[in-house]
Protein backbone atom coordinates (compact mmCIF):
# COMPACT_ATOMS: atom_id res chain seq x y z
CA UNK A 1 0.00 0.00 0.00
CA UNK A 2 1.02 3.71 -0.74
CA UNK A 3 2.50 5.46 2.29
CA UNK A 4 2.91 8.95 3.49
CA UNK A 5 5.86 8.84 5.59
CA UNK A 6 6.38 12.12 7.65
CA UNK A 7 9.53 12.70 9.61
CA UNK A 8 10.00 14.71 12.52
CA UNK A 9 12.19 15.48 15.25
CA UNK A 10 11.30 13.96 18.65
CA UNK A 11 7.74 13.06 17.01
CA UNK A 12 6.96 16.79 17.52
CA UNK A 13 5.12 18.78 15.08
CA UNK A 14 1.50 17.65 15.77
CA UNK A 15 0.37 20.17 13.34
CA UNK A 16 2.09 19.18 10.26
CA UNK A 17 1.38 15.53 11.12
CA UNK A 18 -2.52 16.24 11.09
CA UNK A 19 -2.31 18.21 7.58
CA UNK A 20 -0.05 15.64 6.18
CA UNK A 21 -2.43 12.51 7.53
CA UNK A 22 -5.52 14.57 6.18
CA UNK A 23 -3.75 14.56 2.90
CA UNK A 24 -3.33 10.73 2.95
CA UNK A 25 -7.13 9.86 4.06
CA UNK A 26 -8.19 11.69 0.98
CA UNK A 27 -5.80 9.70 -1.23
CA UNK A 28 -6.33 6.26 0.89
CA UNK A 29 -3.10 5.80 1.68
CA UNK A 30 -1.58 4.83 4.63
CA UNK A 31 0.12 7.47 7.05
CA UNK A 32 3.02 7.04 9.53
CA UNK A 33 4.66 9.40 11.59
CA UNK A 34 8.79 8.14 12.64
CA UNK A 35 11.52 9.67 14.30
CA UNK A 36 14.72 11.68 12.51
CA UNK A 37 16.81 10.14 14.67
CA UNK A 38 15.53 6.53 13.11
CA UNK A 39 15.17 7.70 9.68
CA UNK A 40 19.23 9.13 10.16
CA UNK A 41 20.54 5.57 11.22
CA UNK A 42 18.26 3.68 8.61
CA UNK A 43 17.24 6.10 5.66
CA UNK A 44 17.03 2.79 2.44
CA UNK A 45 14.29 2.05 4.68
CA UNK A 46 12.01 4.81 3.26
CA UNK A 47 13.84 4.72 -0.24
CA UNK A 48 10.87 2.54 -1.37
CA UNK A 49 9.34 3.58 -5.14
CA UNK A 50 5.80 3.46 -3.41
CA UNK A 51 6.54 5.95 -0.17
CA UNK A 52 5.96 9.48 -0.43
CA UNK A 53 8.67 10.87 2.38
CA UNK A 54 7.64 14.50 4.05
CA UNK A 55 9.64 16.66 6.15
CA UNK A 56 9.33 20.25 8.40
CA UNK A 57 11.41 22.91 7.71
CA UNK A 58 13.38 24.13 8.98
CA UNK A 59 15.73 21.22 8.22
CA UNK A 60 18.26 19.80 10.21
CA UNK A 61 21.93 20.08 8.69
CA UNK A 62 22.45 16.20 8.83
CA UNK A 63 19.04 15.66 7.33
CA UNK A 64 20.10 18.24 4.71
CA UNK A 65 23.27 16.60 4.06
CA UNK A 66 22.04 13.02 3.94
CA UNK A 67 18.96 14.04 1.55
CA UNK A 68 21.71 14.96 -0.96
CA UNK A 69 23.54 11.95 -0.60
CA UNK A 70 20.63 9.85 -1.05
CA UNK A 71 18.90 12.11 -3.91
CA UNK A 72 15.57 10.76 -2.31
CA UNK A 73 12.62 11.97 -3.75
CA UNK A 74 10.73 14.33 -0.86
CA UNK A 75 8.31 17.04 -0.02
CA UNK A 76 8.68 19.94 2.34
CA UNK A 77 5.84 21.65 4.39
CA UNK A 78 6.18 24.89 5.51
CA UNK A 79 3.95 27.90 6.33
CA UNK A 80 3.47 30.77 4.96
CA UNK A 81 5.56 33.21 6.88
CA UNK A 82 8.57 30.72 6.06
CA UNK A 83 7.90 31.03 2.63
CA UNK A 84 9.62 34.27 1.83
CA UNK A 85 12.34 33.01 4.36
CA UNK A 86 15.89 33.34 1.62
CA UNK A 87 17.01 30.21 3.07
CA UNK A 88 14.13 28.45 2.39
CA UNK A 89 14.08 30.09 -1.11
CA UNK A 90 17.78 28.87 -1.80
CA UNK A 91 16.71 25.48 -1.03
CA UNK A 92 14.04 25.39 -3.49
CA UNK A 93 16.36 26.47 -6.29
CA UNK A 94 19.26 24.17 -5.00
CA UNK A 95 17.70 20.92 -3.93
CA UNK A 96 17.03 18.65 -6.64
CA UNK A 97 15.13 15.77 -4.92
CA UNK A 98 12.59 18.22 -3.80
CA UNK A 99 9.48 17.30 -5.46
CA UNK A 100 7.57 20.15 -4.19
CA UNK A 101 6.55 22.31 -1.19
CA UNK A 102 3.49 21.67 0.56
CA UNK A 103 2.06 25.03 1.98
CA UNK A 104 -0.23 24.28 5.34
CA UNK A 105 -1.72 27.63 5.35
CA UNK A 106 -3.60 26.32 2.81
CA UNK A 107 -6.47 23.82 2.56
CA UNK A 108 -4.97 20.17 2.37
CA UNK A 109 -7.06 19.73 -0.85
CA UNK A 110 -4.81 22.40 -2.63
CA UNK A 111 -2.41 19.84 -2.87
CA UNK A 112 -4.14 16.25 -3.53
CA UNK A 113 -4.42 16.70 -7.57
CA UNK A 114 -0.61 17.01 -7.56
CA UNK A 115 -0.08 13.82 -4.75
CA UNK A 116 -2.33 12.35 -6.81
CA UNK A 117 -0.57 12.47 -10.30
CA UNK A 118 2.51 11.18 -8.10
CA UNK A 119 0.37 8.13 -6.34
CA UNK A 120 0.15 7.10 -9.74
CA UNK A 121 3.61 7.42 -10.70
CA UNK A 122 3.86 3.38 -11.92
CA UNK A 123 5.59 1.83 -9.09
CA UNK A 124 8.45 0.34 -11.07
CA UNK A 125 9.60 4.18 -11.62
CA UNK A 126 12.40 4.16 -8.45
CA UNK A 127 13.65 6.97 -6.46
CA UNK A 128 16.10 8.69 -9.26
CA UNK A 129 12.74 9.16 -11.43
CA UNK A 130 11.34 11.02 -9.05
CA UNK A 131 14.23 13.26 -8.35
CA UNK A 132 14.28 14.00 -12.17
CA UNK A 133 10.65 14.98 -11.52
CA UNK A 134 11.65 17.07 -8.32
CA UNK A 135 14.25 18.71 -11.12
CA UNK A 136 11.72 19.61 -13.67
CA UNK A 137 9.84 21.18 -10.81
CA UNK A 138 13.00 23.07 -9.48
CA UNK A 139 13.47 24.44 -13.11
CA UNK A 140 9.89 25.38 -12.96
CA UNK A 141 10.84 27.81 -9.38
CA UNK A 142 13.35 28.90 -11.10
CA UNK A 143 11.76 29.83 -14.05
CA UNK A 144 9.24 31.58 -12.12
CA UNK A 145 11.75 33.50 -9.96
CA UNK A 146 13.60 34.59 -13.08
CA UNK A 147 10.04 36.15 -14.46
CA UNK A 148 9.14 37.64 -11.34
CA UNK A 149 12.91 39.60 -11.62
CA UNK A 150 12.11 40.39 -15.27
CA UNK A 151 8.52 42.31 -13.69
CA UNK A 152 10.34 43.97 -10.88
CA UNK A 153 13.28 45.20 -14.14
CA UNK A 154 9.85 46.67 -15.98
CA UNK A 155 8.21 47.84 -13.17
CA UNK A 156 11.73 49.95 -12.39
CA UNK A 157 11.21 51.67 -15.50
CA UNK A 158 7.27 52.46 -15.49
CA UNK A 159 7.16 54.30 -12.45
CA UNK A 160 9.90 56.93 -12.70
CA UNK A 161 11.99 57.70 -9.51
CA UNK A 162 13.00 61.67 -8.38
CA UNK A 163 16.41 62.15 -7.39
CA UNK A 164 17.77 65.08 -5.19
CA UNK A 165 21.28 66.04 -4.21
CA UNK A 166 22.00 68.79 -1.68
CA UNK A 167 25.01 69.73 0.25
CA UNK A 168 25.37 66.29 2.70
CA UNK A 169 22.12 64.49 1.78
CA UNK A 170 20.64 62.41 -1.07
CA UNK A 171 16.75 62.35 -1.40
CA UNK A 172 15.32 59.68 -3.85
CA UNK A 173 11.40 59.93 -4.04
CA UNK A 174 8.67 58.00 -6.07
CA UNK A 175 4.83 58.15 -6.41
CA UNK A 176 2.20 56.64 -8.04
CA UNK A 177 -1.06 57.40 -8.71
CA UNK A 178 -4.42 55.94 -7.41
CA UNK A 179 -7.83 55.62 -9.03
CA UNK A 180 -9.64 56.97 -5.64
CA UNK A 181 -11.13 60.62 -5.13
CA UNK A 182 -8.52 63.49 -4.18
CA UNK A 183 -4.69 62.56 -3.50
CA UNK A 184 -1.78 63.58 -2.73
CA UNK A 185 1.05 65.69 -3.50
CA UNK A 186 4.39 66.27 -2.36
CA UNK A 187 7.53 68.56 -3.20
CA UNK A 188 10.79 69.31 -2.05
CA UNK A 189 12.47 73.01 -1.84
CA UNK A 190 15.86 73.68 -1.47
CA UNK A 191 16.79 77.15 0.28
CA UNK A 192 19.62 78.73 1.15
CA UNK A 193 20.98 76.18 4.03
CA UNK A 194 17.41 74.41 3.75
CA UNK A 195 15.53 71.96 2.24
CA UNK A 196 11.77 72.02 2.64
CA UNK A 197 9.68 69.48 2.30
CA UNK A 198 5.93 69.06 2.44
CA UNK A 199 3.97 65.63 1.87
CA UNK A 200 0.09 66.31 2.04
CA UNK A 201 -2.73 63.79 1.36
CA UNK A 202 -6.79 65.26 1.02
CA UNK A 203 -10.02 63.40 -0.35
CA UNK A 204 -10.55 67.26 -2.05
CA UNK A 205 -9.86 68.68 -4.92
CA UNK A 206 -10.55 71.75 -3.67
CA UNK A 207 -8.60 71.97 -0.32
CA UNK A 208 -5.08 70.44 -2.68
CA UNK A 209 -5.79 73.38 -4.28
CA UNK A 210 -5.77 75.39 -1.43
CA UNK A 211 -2.99 73.75 0.02
CA UNK A 212 -0.90 74.07 -2.90
CA UNK A 213 -1.39 78.09 -2.92
CA UNK A 214 0.00 77.94 0.83
CA UNK A 215 2.68 76.28 -0.45
CA UNK A 216 3.75 78.58 -3.48
CA UNK A 217 3.94 81.48 -0.91
CA UNK A 218 6.10 79.38 1.91
CA UNK A 219 8.66 78.25 -1.03
CA UNK A 220 9.00 82.01 -2.61
CA UNK A 221 11.47 82.24 0.73
CA UNK A 222 14.97 81.08 0.69
CA UNK A 223 15.39 80.62 4.55
CA UNK A 224 12.02 79.18 5.72
CA UNK A 225 12.66 78.55 9.43
CA UNK A 226 10.26 77.00 11.99
CA UNK A 227 8.36 80.34 12.49
CA UNK A 228 7.10 80.72 8.84
CA UNK A 229 6.54 77.25 8.85
CA UNK A 230 4.09 77.63 11.28
CA UNK A 231 2.73 80.64 9.82
CA UNK A 232 1.67 78.46 6.76
CA UNK A 233 -0.01 75.79 9.28
CA UNK A 234 -1.64 78.82 11.17
CA UNK A 235 -2.80 80.40 7.55
CA UNK A 236 -3.82 77.50 5.63
CA UNK A 237 -5.12 76.20 8.27
CA UNK A 238 -7.63 79.09 9.30
CA UNK A 239 -9.07 79.37 5.31
CA UNK A 240 -9.62 75.68 4.77
CA UNK A 241 -12.02 76.40 8.22
CA UNK A 242 -13.33 79.21 6.55
CA UNK A 243 -14.10 77.38 3.59
CA UNK A 244 -15.66 74.08 5.40
CA UNK A 245 -13.17 72.43 4.10
CA UNK A 246 -12.29 70.59 7.78
CA UNK A 247 -13.60 68.05 9.00
CA UNK A 248 -12.38 67.98 12.84
CA UNK A 249 -14.07 64.73 13.62
CA UNK A 250 -11.92 62.86 10.33
CA UNK A 251 -8.40 63.88 10.19
CA UNK A 252 -8.18 61.27 7.47
CA UNK A 253 -9.87 63.55 5.36
CA UNK A 254 -7.13 66.03 5.39
CA UNK A 255 -3.18 64.85 6.62
CA UNK A 256 -0.34 67.27 5.67
CA UNK A 257 3.64 66.67 6.75
CA UNK A 258 5.79 69.92 6.39
CA UNK A 259 9.28 69.89 7.56
CA UNK A 260 12.91 71.66 7.06
CA UNK A 261 16.04 69.94 7.35
CA UNK A 262 18.89 72.35 8.68
CA UNK A 263 21.67 71.39 6.45
CA UNK A 264 24.36 72.89 8.49
CA UNK A 265 22.87 71.74 11.75
CA UNK A 266 21.44 68.07 10.14
CA UNK A 267 18.47 69.01 12.09
CA UNK A 268 14.99 68.05 10.77
CA UNK A 269 11.68 69.52 12.28
CA UNK A 270 8.34 70.63 11.57
CA UNK A 271 5.04 69.24 12.01
CA UNK A 272 2.71 65.68 11.28
CA UNK A 273 -1.35 65.92 10.96
CA UNK A 274 -2.78 62.26 10.18
CA UNK A 275 -1.00 59.11 9.05
CA UNK A 276 2.31 60.06 7.27
CA UNK A 277 5.10 58.02 8.84
CA UNK A 278 8.90 57.94 9.49
CA UNK A 279 10.99 55.04 9.41
CA UNK A 280 15.06 55.84 9.96
CA UNK A 281 17.90 53.36 10.49
CA UNK A 282 19.32 54.91 13.48
CA UNK A 283 15.98 54.62 14.97
CA UNK A 284 13.87 57.83 14.65
CA UNK A 285 10.46 57.10 14.20
CA UNK A 286 7.38 58.94 13.45
CA UNK A 287 4.12 56.71 13.85
CA UNK A 288 0.83 57.88 12.41
CA UNK A 289 -1.84 59.99 14.79
CA UNK A 290 -5.21 61.52 14.53
CA UNK A 291 -4.29 64.98 15.22
CA UNK A 292 -6.72 67.04 12.57
CA UNK A 293 -5.09 70.29 11.04
CA UNK A 294 -5.01 73.25 13.82
CA UNK A 295 -3.12 75.85 15.14
CA UNK A 296 -4.61 74.60 18.54
CA UNK A 297 -2.97 71.00 18.30
CA UNK A 298 1.06 72.82 16.92
CA UNK A 299 2.21 71.05 20.31
CA UNK A 300 0.67 67.86 19.97
CA UNK A 301 2.15 67.62 16.24
CA UNK A 302 5.54 68.96 16.19
CA UNK A 303 8.33 66.60 16.14
CA UNK A 304 12.39 67.87 15.88
CA UNK A 305 15.75 65.03 15.91
CA UNK A 306 18.95 65.29 14.91
CA UNK A 307 20.34 63.50 11.73
CA UNK A 308 23.24 61.20 12.15
CA UNK A 309 26.12 60.60 9.69
CA UNK A 310 25.16 57.77 7.46
CA UNK A 311 21.26 58.01 8.51
CA UNK A 312 18.26 56.49 6.39
CA UNK A 313 14.99 57.56 6.94
CA UNK A 314 11.97 56.37 4.89
CA UNK A 315 9.02 58.88 4.74
CA UNK A 316 5.69 56.69 3.49
CA UNK A 317 2.74 58.74 2.98
CA UNK A 318 -1.17 57.90 4.30
CA UNK A 319 -1.43 56.47 1.01
CA UNK A 320 0.86 53.86 1.28
CA UNK A 321 -0.41 52.18 4.12
CA UNK A 322 -3.93 52.84 2.50
CA UNK A 323 -2.96 50.95 -0.35
CA UNK A 324 -1.47 48.31 2.06
CA UNK A 325 -3.77 47.75 5.35
CA UNK A 326 -0.08 48.20 7.12
CA UNK A 327 1.25 44.89 6.19
CA UNK A 328 3.65 44.35 2.86
CA UNK A 329 4.62 40.72 1.80
CA UNK A 330 3.34 39.16 5.14
CA UNK A 331 5.15 41.81 7.18
CA UNK A 332 3.89 44.60 9.24
CA UNK A 333 5.00 47.75 7.38
CA UNK A 334 7.28 49.39 8.85
CA UNK A 335 9.12 46.13 9.65
CA UNK A 336 9.14 45.64 5.75
CA UNK A 337 11.25 49.12 5.40
CA UNK A 338 13.54 48.65 7.87
CA UNK A 339 14.53 44.99 6.74
CA UNK A 340 15.23 46.56 3.28
CA UNK A 341 16.95 49.95 4.49
CA UNK A 342 20.35 48.16 3.82
CA UNK A 343 19.82 47.51 0.21
CA UNK A 344 19.92 51.34 -0.79
CA UNK A 345 17.38 53.78 -2.12
CA UNK A 346 16.58 52.66 -5.26
CA UNK A 347 15.89 48.66 -4.73
CA UNK A 348 14.05 49.47 -1.75
CA UNK A 349 11.63 52.28 -3.51
CA UNK A 350 11.06 49.45 -6.33
CA UNK A 351 10.51 46.98 -3.86
CA UNK A 352 7.55 48.42 -2.39
CA UNK A 353 6.22 49.60 -5.27
CA UNK A 354 5.91 46.22 -6.39
CA UNK A 355 4.96 44.96 -3.81
CA UNK A 356 1.69 47.87 -3.93
CA UNK A 357 1.32 46.72 -7.11
CA UNK A 358 2.03 43.31 -7.63
CA UNK A 359 -1.99 42.23 -7.21
CA UNK A 360 -3.66 44.78 -8.85
CA UNK A 361 -4.91 44.31 -12.57
CA UNK A 362 -5.18 47.94 -13.41
CA UNK A 363 -2.10 50.25 -14.36
CA UNK A 364 -3.32 52.31 -10.94
CA UNK A 365 -3.06 51.66 -7.56
CA UNK A 366 -6.24 51.88 -5.81
CA UNK A 367 -4.96 55.01 -3.79
CA UNK A 368 -2.14 57.42 -4.24
CA UNK A 369 0.71 56.61 -2.86
CA UNK A 370 4.48 58.43 -1.85
CA UNK A 371 7.51 57.45 -0.66
CA UNK A 372 10.32 59.67 0.15
CA UNK A 373 14.02 58.11 0.80
CA UNK A 374 16.45 60.37 2.73
CA UNK A 375 20.18 59.55 3.11
CA UNK A 376 22.74 61.61 4.96
CA UNK A 377 26.53 61.40 4.05
CA UNK A 378 28.60 59.50 6.27
CA UNK A 379 31.03 62.13 5.71
CA UNK A 380 29.13 65.02 6.44
CA UNK A 381 30.35 68.31 8.19
CA UNK A 382 27.87 69.08 11.11
CA UNK A 383 28.10 72.66 12.87
CA UNK A 384 28.16 71.96 16.13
Amino acid sequence: MKKLIFISKGMEEGDAAAYIEKMADQLKADFQKHDLEDFISSPTDHCLSEQWVFFKWPLTRETEELLDVLKLGHYVVYDNDQGHDSEFISYLEKNSSLICPIDTSRDYRFHIPLLRSALEVKSEIGRKDLAEVGEDLNDMIQFSLEELQRVKRLHEKVVPMKNDNFKGVQILSKFAAGEGAGGEFFDIVKGDQEVLLLLTNTSSYVASSVILSHFEKLRAYQTFGLDRIKSFVNELSAELKDLELLDTKNSDTLQILVAKIDLSKMKIEGFQYGKTELVSSKGHYLSSNEIPLSKEFLDQAAFSFDLERGERLVISSPGVRKNCGGFMDNKKYEDFVKERLPLGPRELLNEVYFQLKKKRESDFLQFDASVIYLEVDKNVIIEV
